[in-house]
């Protein structure tokens, strides 16, 4: 980004575990984060990385990392896992194959949700970044990705908004377009803030997207650990058989984020419903 270079420097393995033990031999650490853009890129490297953490016994200590889902299969997977491997992070970006294929992913959509069951099936902690305000994002792009996030059975989610920076094609091209909303630097942390627009959205919208995911994400693990369970079900049945004999009359309340401002500022509005409370 900033020598506009594609290349950079790998340590060896055992470079790298030599400095991790020294550490820990001074302070004892409780987990740690390989702070890689892509981590698992080079496959020989990884698995080399993880043989070494085994080979010196350093592996109930857990760690994460930033991966790509297509660069994953069984055998990484296991030698991280058995390393101490305890979350992954997948860049996911968006749900729409041409978003995708516009920002040069190299990645097609399918490749990333195939690998979500394997990862966690493995005990392995599953972490799924989203990002919004793409060049060619919609609103329809969004509501989809939105949807394939509350879908997935991740254990975390993060919703970005697409954020330009100095020394970027994407900073560049944006400034070009008129798009970006320059000199407030303050803002550009990428989390929640919006300083830049597209042809199809606005600063505001993409900020309520963003609002918009936590929430709809919220929900769906609420419905799913709670609401949706047999348990729950039958629990609810059985107090309102026991309080109301059949034919009474039942009142059901529906507690909800207030969210005016989201429904405002999105191009089309949802209906909210009530969710089905028959007996």
């Amino acid at each position: 980004m900033v020598y506009r270079g594609h290349s950079y420097r790998r340590r060896d393995p055992k470079g790298v575990v030599d400095g991790g033990e020294a550490n820990l031999a001074k302070v004892a650490y409780r987990s740690f984060y390989v702070d890689d853009d892509t981590f698992n890129i080079d496959r020989r490297h990884v698995l080399a990385f993880a043989r070494e953490l085994q080979a010196r016994g350093i592996t109930d200590l857990p760690w994460g990392a930033m991966c790509r889902a297509d660069r994953m299969d069984e055998e990484v997977l296991t030698e991280l896992k058995a390393a101490g491997l305890h979350t992954v992070k997948y860049g996911v970006e968006s749900a729409d194959q041409a978003v995708l294929d516009a920002i040069d992913k190299r990645i097609r959509i399918e490749e990333v949700i195939e690998q979500v069951e394997p990862t966690k099936a493995l005990g392995i902690r599953v972490y799924l970044t989203f990002t919004f305000g793409h060049p060619n994002d919609t609103a329809a792009s969004i509501e989809k990705t939105i949807a394939l996030a509350t879908r997935l059975p991740a254990d975390s989610v993060q919703f970005s908004i697409a954020t330009p920076f100095p020394g970027t094609k994407m900073y560049d091209h944006f400034v070009a377009k008129g798009w970006l909303q320059a000199g407030d630097w303050e803002r550009l942390d990428g989390a929640g803030r919006a300083v830049a627009r597209t042809d199809t959205l606005t600063q505001d919208q993409l900020e309520a997207y963003v609002r918009r995911g936590y929430r709809d994400r919220l929900v769906a693990r609420a419905r799913e650990r709670i609401l949706d369970s047999a348990a729950f079900r039958a629990a609810l049945r059985e107090r309102m058989t026991l309080a109301f004999p059949d034919g009474s009359p039942v009142l059901v309340a529906q507690s909800a984020h207030h969210g005016r401002d989201d429904a405002t500022l999105m191009s089309a509005g949802r209906d909210h419903a009530v969710p089905d409370a028959r007996l």
